[in-house]
């Protein structure tokens, strides 16, 4: 097998390492997920700053996925790969250790800038490496890590529940994949194609080899890498792509799967999944995270199914089929809590603040300042009642 297709074991294994920044994607998303529900008590955040601690990491994201291509060009894919390493085990020792907001949010900005880079230039540096005939195999690995790394997440989220002070474990062991990743690629090459395209033909050759097996007819992969670096040189750029109009349709294409992955809010849905799993009453914190360990699992599945068919029925049917899937799911939920406001328990005792002068669940609870009270008809005066939050609870009533 080795001759015909190219692939040897130094192959395999840096793409397994590079393929370590699909795994640290998704595991940060999960185990986030867990550490809210300790995070918010042991630092006291109100919900203004949880939200504000979830989602600052997707600032510091977005200027690394718009910095990653350039500087992937300036100083090689194995660079910004190996730098990636390095803001992640920053951010996920200084959220581990963290004490104040002020701290987890440098830790999630570091983590941020992370996730940004490497996602951006994983995925080209495993398409450069590999051969062509097994490229797209070679490039799935990086999402077969995403989807491993949601299963550990939950697992470690739902194994430290227990430990006290389990949260800071959660986050200071993604750490150490980030940390194999960085050691052990300052002994893998950097890309053939990159190296090339700067003018170091025999370096580029030498990690061309290297990555192939010995039979493999390297001399005229290499001469093809060459001939199509000098065709492009000098068509780069957003002005070169926007010119031609078949490139334009593929970006439009392009963009829209990507604006529509982000405009379901699976990432969000995770984040917050344990949250609202104590929220609904079904668990308590302690086992939460077992509980989004199906909603994972579910995820998986699509997963391994999208893999396992993305060769046999093609792209477009698999695209279209997940849109209609998640169309269809949002269609169910839009139902669900249409039903639960229609049939809203009334509120059955007179407001003691008009503040909170209700006559449904549903509508008390839309007040951000109320709580609708029930306590399953154990006598409890303020059973069906609508009351204001405690000014004390952490949940609402912190400083901002």
């Amino acid at each position: 097998m080795a001759e015909k297709s190219g692939i040897n074991a130094h192959l395999v294994v840096t793409g397994l390492l590079a393929s370590i920044c699909g795994f640290v994607s998704s595991y940060e998303t999960v185990v986030f997920a867990a550490c809210l529900l300790y995070i918010r008590e042991e630092l006291c955040l109100s919900t203004k700053w949880i939200q504000i601690v979830a989602s600052i990491m997707y600032v510091t994201g977005i200027l690394g996925n718009l910095a990653a291509g350039q500087v992937a060009d300036l100083l090689g894919r194995k660079f910004v790969i190996m730098s990636s390493s390095v803001s992640h085990i920053i951010g996920a020792l200084v959220v581990a250790s963290s004490y104040t907001r002020t701290q987890i949010m440098v830790g999630r900005l570091f983590t941020g800038l992370s996730l940004g880079l490497s996602s951006m230039c994983a995925p080209i540096y495993l398409s450069e490496i590999s051969v062509t005939a097994v490229r797209g195999h070679i490039t799935l690995l990086y999402y077969f890590f995403y989807g491993v790394g949601f299963a550990v997440g939950t697992l470690v989220g739902g194994g430290f529940a227990t430990v006290t002070k389990g949260w800071r474990y959660m986050a200071a062991i993604g750490s150490f994949l980030s940390l194999v990743q960085f050691i052990f690629f300052f002994f893998a090459p950097e890309s053939p194609r990159w190296l090339i395209s700067k003018g170091r033909v025999r370096e580029g050759r030498g990690a061309l080899l290297s990555l192939r097996s010995e039979d493999y007819p390297s001399s005229a992969e290499l001469d093809a890498i060459k001939a199509d670096v000098n065709d492009n040189a000098g068509k780069g750029g957003l002005v070169q792509v926007f010119k031609s109009p078949p490139v334009r349709r593929a970006l439009l294409v392009g963009s829209l799967l990507h604006m529509s992955q982000a405009l379901t809010a699976f990432v969000t849905i995770i984040v917050y999944s344990a949250t609202i799993v104590t929220m609904t009453g079904i668990a308590d914190r302690t086992n939460a995270m077992w509980i989004v360990t199906g909603m994972v699992g579910a995820a998986l599945v699509g997963l391994a199914v999208g893999l396992g068919l993305v060769e046999r029925v093609g792209r477009r049917a698999l695209v279209l089929t997940s849109l209609m899937g998640v169309t269809t799911s949002f269609l169910f939920v839009a139902i669900v809590f249409t039903l639960i406001h229609v049939h809203s328990p009334a509120v059955e005792l007179p407001p003691v603040d008009l503040e909170c002068d209700a006559q449904t669940c549903a509508e008390c609870t839309f007040n951000g300042k109320c709580g609708y009270c029930f306590s399953g008809g154990q006598g409890n005066p303020e059973d069906a009642a609508c009351v204001l939050a405690d000014s004390d609870d952490y949940y609402n009533g912190l400083d901002p």
